[in-house]
């Protein structure tokens, strides 16, 4: 979105939130910081509002990010793990469902009244990140994937999961 678009869906009343800034996850603390930094200062700078909620750009996370995040005065972060968040839930893993291309009407209404949480769904992987922190497309990540299945689908090779395409890899 350019700056006047984002202003505008702000002003529409649409919350703008972080995501870091250059839609990356550096693995070392002080370009993690300033991703979230410079994102913050340009929400700031076209809202007016102070963000204090993120979400993981191609569900990227790692542990010691919570505790960055949290020192960043972040409330909340969510994950690309789909689920219905509960008050047992870290703050800093909230579930959230993945909207994009694959999920027909039906599957969006299941989750809007909360059924979508108790129906059978399959694992997703996320991108390993280079040293950057931008998604290595084709590799996946296996500190950063919260399976229950033996198996787990592959890597998007885009910004929104592909679920349809099943490819059967180790862990």
């Amino acid at each position: 979105m350019n700056p006047e678009e984002v202003r505008e869906v702000a002003a529409g009343g649409v919350d703008i939130q972080l995501h870091t800034h250059r839609h990356r996850s550096p693995p070392d603390e002080e370009r993690y910081r300033a991703e979230i930094a410079t994102n913050r200062d340009r929400i700031v700078a076209f809202t007016g509002a102070i963000p204090r909620h993120f979400c993981y750009p191609s569900g990227v996370w790692m542990p010691h990010f919570s505790n960055w995040l949290a020192e960043e005065g972040v409330l909340s972060a969510t994950t690309c793990e789909p689920g219905i968040a509960t008050g047992r839930q870290d703050r800093f893993m909230l579930p959230r469902l993945l909207d994009h291309s694959d999920v027909t009407p039906i599957e969006f209404d299941a989750w809007l009244c909360g059924l979508g949480a108790v129906l059978p769904r399959r694992p997703l992987a996320f991108p390993a990140i280079d040293t950057d922190g931008k998604p290595l497309l084709g590799q996946l990540s296996s500190t950063s994937v919260p399976v229950a299945a033996s198996r787990v689908y592959q890597a998007p090779t885009h910004e929104y999961a592909k679920t349809s395409t099943e490819h059967s890899i180790e862990r």
